[in-house]
């Protein structure tokens, strides 16, 4: 159920980034994508008051900031679709305190996105090809 769960939330996003325009556009619908996640995680671990949370979540909102940075930095209009995509992640979320399928889907690949934006975007120029 879980998989099935991911693989949904995962395919509700995927429309934005099968229309995208460009490698840029494409790279962008990935970074306001993992902004989304990373915001979301972040408050929802500190809405939980725990305070061994509190440096995951300040980490998270760290994460945030860089991610939506870098599409800010591709894209003017960032802010519109970060809005999209945070509205979509919290659309199929089931249980708004349970993170593991938005981190099934984004923990892995978000830090690497955002670590090296450059060759996500080079791999997006690739397969524009």
């Amino acid at each position: 159920m879980r998989i099935f769960r991911t693989v949904i939330l995962i395919s509700l996003l995927c429309p934005t980034i099968s229309f995208a325009k460009s490698p840029e556009s494409q790279l962008v619908n990935e970074l306001v994508q993992c902004a989304a996640y990373y915001q979301i995680s972040s408050g929802i671990l500190s809405d939980m008051k725990a305070p061994r949370m509190k440096g995951v979540a300040e980490k998270l909102q760290a994460q945030y900031k860089i991610a939506f940075g870098l599409a800010n930095k591709y894209d003017s209009h960032a802010i519109d679709k970060f809005d999209v995509a945070k509205s979509t992640l919290l659309s199929v979320l089931p249980d708004k305190q349970n993170l593991s399928e938005l981190m099934a889907a984004y923990k892995d690949k978000c830090p690497q996105i955002i670590s090296d934006p450059k060759k996500r975007l080079n791999y997006w120029q690739m397969a524009d090809m």
